[in-house]
């Protein structure tokens, strides 16, 4: 086993030889050296570690490989091959270590690349090398050589692009916040796995987390103490502690762009702007951080069937290659409450059924086949005029197997959208809105989509005060069916509290049509009395 003292004189060598050959730095400073011996320490123990890097903008994070990665891939396999370092974590480098960098596209990938390449071509490290008996027998434009068999491959983390399969010791992904979650966990993480590799995520906040493992993960590593080790952040504050030249920088970027605005905020001072833009956080989905205990995530698994109780209904009709999403909300009787004329509930999300495409005609039979599963009292359905929801509306008021039930057509204006939305915010805020999060229902491919589509919703605020929540226009494949569906779920429960099944017109809706079940009949608590309302 190598020892900590051993450990810390190898990874001082690496760092000074990068200092050495890199003529175009003076030093490498204490957080950049910091983050270097990680990256060393767990190359050498061969602990498997991802570590996790936030740097701020033109921080030294492009140098500070530049300077580590071409001694690593000289110096690690030479000592592996010494007689005192045998039988060690280090012996398995005899043939040269493998190191891959990914990143979002061709072009980034190669930014750091090309600081490596140039430092492996300077006149110093060739002096370096030789002394070791090794030399440069390969550099390509995304790919070096060393004679000890150590290299380092450069491929870019595109969903378009095919990524080739190689096995690595190390792989370093840059920007890694555009990386899609997939590409991570499925075509580059593999390549660790026979080696237990180490890993090695930088980047820095943006605006779209729907779909960003590395957010994702820094949250689980700040959250979990085993893992904090691993987790580094550089903001400006740190940086400009050691580079006056940096200082100098950012006060001419706080005169330019201000210190308060979004592009400043993120870029320099790391702040993940998902209060700003996000309706719904990953922390708020989760009930983590400040919203701990009270997340969207509940402990209850999907139900495929049930007819006691409580059921109410959302459709929302799948347009311009949308999904059509039925939501079966459950409402659990103990919590309707009546205060002062104002009617609490909470509300669990236990199925849903999602559908493709637009066979309008096969999709209603497959939607009244499970709407009848359940025992549904109240269904509020998309009747957008002009759109197919206003016909499927018609068609289901219409039919005499739905007879048992109220229906409500909602149609999809701006102000109706608004309140919707509204709704929805206030009872997530007060923690009364729950979707079945539990072990069987977390591995399933609803439960990721339902994640994906409300943390990938983004807000804003129109001149007349209505609430616009969409999909994020910025992001591919974005969709929002299925809250949209927990919407009009959610309004179906309201309709059917608050106005009760023998309401008259309602205000929201102009023209309103409802059609309304017979012999429905709820419980509400008012206070300790038990009264019904009645339809």
């Amino acid at each position: 086993m190598v020892s900590t003292e051993q450990l810390q004189t190898i990874a001082d060598r690496i760092i000074e030889y990068g200092e050495f050959y890199d003529t175009d730095i003076e030093e490498i400073y204490p957080y950049q050296r910091l983050f270097a011996y990680r990256i060393i320490e767990s190359i050498i123990k061969n602990d498997g570690a991802q570590l996790l890097g936030e740097w701020a903008r033109q921080s030294g994070k492009t140098s500070t490989f530049g300077i580590i990665m071409p001694s690593i891939m000289a110096i690690i396999p030479e000592l592996a091959k010494d007689s005192l370092f045998e039988g060690t974590e280090l012996e398995r480098f005899k043939n040269g270590i493998k190191i891959g960098i990914f990143a979002p596209t061709s072009k980034q990938a190669s930014n750091m690349f090309r600081k490596i390449k140039r430092n492996v071509r300077t006149g110093e490290y060739k002096e370096l090398v030789k002394t070791l008996g090794i030399s440069v027998i390969s550099s390509k434009v995304d790919y070096v050589e060393l004679s000890n068999g150590s290299y380092l491959q450069v491929q870019s983390a595109a969903t378009t692009s095919k990524i080739e399969t190689f096995t690595f010791d190390l792989v370093i992904i840059d920007e890694a916040q555009d990386i899609e979650s997939s590409v991570i966990t499925k075509s580059i993480f593999p390549m660790l796995a026979s080696t237990l590799g180490t890993s090695c995520l930088i980047g820095s906040p943006k605006f779209d987390i729907s779909d960003c493992y590395f957010y994702n993960v820094i949250q689980i590593a700040k959250d979990d103490p085993k893992r904090r080790h691993n987790y580094f952040r550089y903001d400006s504050d740190i940086v400009q502690e050691y580079n006056p030249r940096y200082k100098k920088f950012l006060q001419e970027q706080r005169a330019s762009i201000g210190e308060t605005s979004v592009e400043y905020q993120m870029s320099y001072k790391l702040v993940w702007p998902t209060e700003r833009g996000m309706f719904i956080t990953d922390d708020c989905f989760k009930g983590t951080g400040e919203w701990g205990g009270r997340g969207i995530v509940g402990g209850f698994d999907w139900i495929k069937e049930k007819r006691a109780g409580i059921q109410v209904a959302g459709i929302d009709w799948g347009k311009n290659n949308g999904d059509t999403v039925v939501t079966i909300g459950d409402v659990p009787q103990e919590s309707v409450m009546d205060y002062d004329d104002t009617i609490t509930f909470t509300l669990n999300i236990i199925s849903m059924l999602l559908l493709h495409g637009d066979d309008y005609e096969s999709q209603y039979g497959d939607v009244i086949e499970f709407l009848g599963n359940y025992g549904v009292v109240q269904l509020n359905v998309d009747a957008t005029a002009g759109s197919v929801g206003d016909p499927l509306y018609d068609k289901l008021i219409n039919d005499a197997r739905l007879s048992h039930i109220n229906i409500r057509g909602v149609p999809f204006t701006t102000p109706n959208k608004s309140r919707l939305y509204k709704q929805l915010q206030t009872e997530f805020q007060g923690g009364r809105i729950h979707i079945a999060g539990g072990p069987t229902a977390r591995r399933t491919r609803l439960y990721a989509d339902a994640r994906k589509e409300l943390i990938g919703l983004v807000k804003k605020h129109s001149n007349s005060g209505h609430l616009i929540v969409n999909k994020n226009p910025h992001k591919k494949n974005a969709k929002d069916d299925i809250p949209d569906s927990i919407c009009l779920c959610l309004d179906a429960a309201k309709s059917y509290f608050e106005e009760g099944a023998s309401a008259g017109e309602n205000m929201f809706f102009a023209p309103t049509r409802i059609r309304r079940a017979q012999n429905n009949s709820v419980g509400i608590s008012r206070g300790r009395q038990l009264v019904h309302i009645r339809g």
